[in-house]
């Protein structure tokens, strides 16, 4: 019996270190400028070497400012949520459900965030020209291995 209690003890002190680490990384990922790396903000900075067309940028900077309460909101949810999770982390005993409801919470936020961030460079793409579409795409692949 006392073995079994053991166990189920390291099995969930286990799951909860697991989870801190996610979040910790989370965490550590949203806050180089007070935001993730991804979405309009980093977009607008790959677009603005692009030497757009001024119907094109027009076009761009619309989409971009209709996507930003949207990801802003989003930011604030995330940050809320990754809150909540240090709380119920550092808490004196540490209920496992109520944390793996938490990272459901924090994982939906975090592909909403990342949906919006693909819809609103599929709509900009729209607007460039094959040229503007591959540099873009060098960018983005050179942000990448910077990253790693």
């Amino acid at each position: 019996m006392k073995t079994r209690r053991h166990a189920t003890f390291l099995r969930t002190g286990a799951a909860i270190a697991a989870v801190l680490a996610l979040v910790v990384a989370g965490g550590a990922a949203a806050r180089p400028g007070g935001r993730d790396h991804h979405g309009p903000p980093d977009l607008e900075q790959r677009l603005s070497r692009l030497e757009l067309s001024a119907e094109a940028e027009r076009a761009v900077h619309a989409i971009l400012d209709e996507a930003r309460p949207e990801q802003r909101a989003l930011r604030r949810e995330l940050k809320e949520a990754r809150r909540a999770m240090k709380v119920l982390l550092d808490g004196e005993t540490v209920d496992a459900e109520r944390v793996m409801a938490q990272v459901d919470v924090i994982g939906g936020l975090k592909t909403a965030a990342r949906k919006l961030e693909l819809r609103t460079l599929i709509e900009v793409r729209e607007h460039l020209t094959p040229d503007q579409r591959e540099r873009l795409e060098k960018r983005r692949r050179h942000r990448g291995k910077d990253r790693r």
